[in-house]
C-alpha cells in the first residue's frame, strides 16, 4: 500500500519523522544483493515504460486502475492491510538478524545456520498469525501473496539452517518475486481522506486541572527550546510529583535526559543512575501504559532509538521486540478510535506507528538507528518545533 506517513507536522515532535524517513532511504548505503533480504515492506514501484495507446499493455493497465481498493478510515479493511503491515515488520525482523551475518558475518557458518533455525522458528510465528488473520474479501489477496512471501524467506533461511550454506546459495530471484507480488497487491490500496483532514489540528498539550501547573509546563518547554536542560528537568519533575503518571511529562523529562550530552551538561546528581537509562525508564512508563494517549507513537519511537543497543552495523537490532510493543500501542488506538472514530489526532498515531520502518543495517555510519538519534536528540530541530508550538 503507497501510503506515506501523513501530517506529523501536528504532532510537535513528530515534525521530525517524514523527514527521519527521508533520511533513512538517502543514507543507506548502495544496496548490496544480500541487503535486499531487509525491508521488503514498502519497496517504491518501479519506473515503467510508457504505454503505447491501443496495445494489450494499456488494456492491461486500464484493468489495473480499474482494480485500485478505496480504504476508507475505521474500515475493517484498513485494519486488516494495517495487520497485514504489522506483520510485514516482523518478517523483516527476521530478515535484519540474519543480514548480519548475510552481509557482515558470512564467515561464521556455524552461527549463521544457528541464527537461520531462529529465523524460521520466528518466521513460523508470523505465518501462523497472518494465516489466522481475518481478511474481508478486498484483502485476500494481498494475504495470501503475503503468505507467499514469507514462505519465500523460509525456504532461503530453511536452506541456509541445513546446509550452512553462503549467502551465494539463497534464492534471490524466489525472495524478490514473492515480495514484488506483495508489494504489488498493497498497491492497489488507495487510502482515503477522512473529510476534515486538511483542518490544521492543534498541538496535543497535557489536561493540566491547574492554571500553574499549565504555566510551569510552558516554562519548562521554553528552557528546553534554548537548551537549559537541567531548569527544565527541575521543573518537569515537580510537576511529575504532582501527576505521576502523566505521560507528557514523562516524555519531556526524557528529553532532557537524553539531550543533555550534547551540550556536556550533567544531570546525574538528579537522577539515581545513568542519565539516558533513566530516560530509557521514564519512557517504558510511558509506552506501557493501558489506555490512550496522544503521546504513544513519540513515546515509543524515542523508546526505541534509546533502547537500540549500539549503532554499529554489527550491534544486536532487537526490531522483534520493538514491534511487539508496537503492535499492542495500535491495538490501543484502534480501541480508542472505536469509540471516537473522529479523534484525527488518533489516527494520525496509528498511521505514524504502522508505517514507521524497521531499524536496518547498512547505514553510512553503521545502522539507521544512528539517524533517528541524531534526529530526535541532537539536532536543533526539535527546539525550533517548541518555539514554534508554545511561544
Amino acid at each position: 500500500m503507497n501510503q506515506p506517513t501523513k501530517r506529523l507536522h501536528l504532532l510537535g515532535s513528530l515534525a521530525l519523522i517524514a523527514v527521519g524517513v527521508f533520511f533513512l532511504m538517502v543514507s543507506r548505503e548502495e544496496p548490496r544483493q544480500n541487503a535486499e533480504l531487509a525491508g521488503p515492506a514498502r519497496e517504491a514501484p518501479s519506473a515503467q515504460a510508457p504505454v503505447e495507446e491501443g496495445s494489450l499493455a494499456q488494456a492491461k493497465e486500464a484493468e489495473r486502475e480499474i482494480e485500485q481498493i478505496p480504504v476508507e478510515p475505521g474500515s475493517d479493511v484498513e485494519e486488516c492491510i494495517d495487520s497485514l503491515t504489522l506483520w510485514v515488520w516482523q518478517a523483516d525482523a527476521v530478515a535484519v538478524d540474519m543480514d548480519l551475518y548475510i552481509g557482515w558475518m558470512s564467515d561464521d557458518r556455524e552461527g549463521m545456520a544457528e541464527a537461520a533455525t531462529e529465523a524460521v522458528a520466528r518466521l513460523d510465528i508470523v505465518r501462523g498469525q497472518v494465516a489466522d488473520l481475518s481478511a474481508p474479501s478486498p484483502c485476500r489477496e494481498a494475504k495470501a501473496a503475503l503468505l507467499g512471501a514469507i514462505d519465500g524467506l523460509r525456504h532461503a533461511f530453511t536452506e541456509v539452517a541445513a546446509t550452512k550454506a553462503d549467502e551465494e546459495s539463497l534464492d534471490y530471484e524466489l525472495i524478490r518475486a514473492r515480495w514484488s507480488a506483495y508489494n504489488e497487491q498493497m498497491e492497489r490500496f488507495q487510502p482515503q481522506p477522512a473529510a476534515e483532514e486538511d483542518a490544521e489540528l492543534p498541538a496535543p498539550q497535557p489536561d493540566f486541572a491547574s492554571a500553574k501547573d499549565t504555566e510551569e509546563y510552558g516554562r519548562a518547554l521554553q528552557f528546553m527550546a534554548s537548551a537549559q536542560y537541567r531548569e527544565a528537568y527541575a521543573l518537569l519533575t515537580g510537576l511529575q510529583e504532582k501527576h505521576p503518571d502523566n505521560e507528557f511529562l514523562l516524555v519531556r523529562r526524557a528529553d532532557c535526559l537524553a539531550r543533555v550530552t550534547r551540550d556536556e551538561q550533567d544531570l546525574s546528581d538528579l537522577v539515581d543512575g545513568d542519565p539516558e537509562e533513566e530516560a530509557i525508564g521514564l519512557l517504558n512508563r510511558a509506552v506501557s501504559r493501558d489506555s490512550y494517549s496522544p503521546m504513544l507513537f513519540e513515546a515509543w519511537l524515542k523508546w526505541r532509538t534509546l533502547s537500540q543497543p549500539g549503532v554499529s552495523n554489527y550491534s544486536d537490532i532487537p526490531n522483534w521486540d520493538f514491534n511487539l510493543k508496537r503492535s499492542r500501542l495500535v491495538e490501543i488506538i484502534r480501541g480508542h478510535l472505536r469509540q471516537h472514530p473522529n479523534d484525527r489526532l488518533a489516527r494520525d498515531q496509528k498511521e505514524a506507528l504502522v508505517q514507521t520502518p524497521n531499524i536496518h543495517r547498512g547505514g553510512m555510519m553503521g545502522n539507521t538507528n544512528l539517524g533517528w538519534w541524531g534526529l530526535l536528540f541532537a539536532g536543533d530541530v526539535l527546539e525550533d518545533a517548541l518555539k514554534a508550538v508554545h511561544e
